[in-house]
């Protein structure tokens, strides 16, 4: 572990549950999160280089979600200018609707997606995992979460990026994976791979 003094305005304030991720060109982005008793729905940039951080000001367009905490922010494979947003709860809901966050002439603009009318439930605490197979459009893989209500999941889902679809797979084998929330998830060799998490949301499993 090496500790990084990030430089660079605005820092952005003490925040709980915001999505994170980063892209080939060395940013770190971070999505919402629960600041204070406020649910936010800000992007916060820092730009990673040779062991220096700089918070980064970012503009940023478009139809934006509702704040949040507990989502997924997931960069695709084959265009770091482009992610995907899913989940995530506040005090009014937890959220089913997919937005993209697209990086063009140095703004991010926010785009809802409109799906197909087969979706997966609202929740948080879920995984999201970028895949793209050869020859083929690039999707995301949903995995597990819980829902308002505390009930968790354990299905799979497919969202095909270009399309705006989504797609449940059929799951077949002995040894389901438990419910559950908090988890961790890759895909590699086209095969997705799960770890860990709350069993069912409970903190003592």
């Amino acid at each position: 572990w090496t500790p990084i003094t990030a430089t660079g305005a605005p820092i952005p304030q003490n925040t709980v549950g915001a999505a994170g991720t980063s892209n080939t060109l060395g940013n770190v982005l971070f999505f919402g999160g629960k600041v204070g008793q406020r649910y936010s729905n800000d992007v916060q940039v820092v730009k990673i280089r040779d062991n220096t951080a700089e918070w980064t000001p970012v503009s940023v367009g478009g139809e934006k979600p509702q704040g949040r905490q507990g989502a997924t922010l997931t960069p695709l494979q084959t265009d770091s200018n482009k992610f995907f947003l899913f989940g995530g709860s506040s005090d009014v809901t937890v959220e089913d609707v997919p937005y993209k966050l697209i990086l063009s002439d140095g703004t991010y603009n926010w785009m809802k997606t409109r799906p197909n009318d087969v979706f997966p439930s609202s929740r948080t605490g879920h995984t999201v995992t970028a895949w793209k197979e050869d020859g083929r459009d690039e999707k995301m893989v949903l995995f597990g979460g819980c829902d308002s209500a505390n009930a968790c999941a354990n299905d799979v889902w497919l969202f095909t990026y270009s399309t705006e679809r989504w797609e449940k797979m059929e799951i077949t084998g002995n040894t389901m994976p438990k419910k559950r929330s908090k988890h961790s998830a890759f895909v590699r060799d086209d095969k997705l791979y799960v770890y860990g998490g709350l069993d069912n949301n409970d903190r003592d499993k």
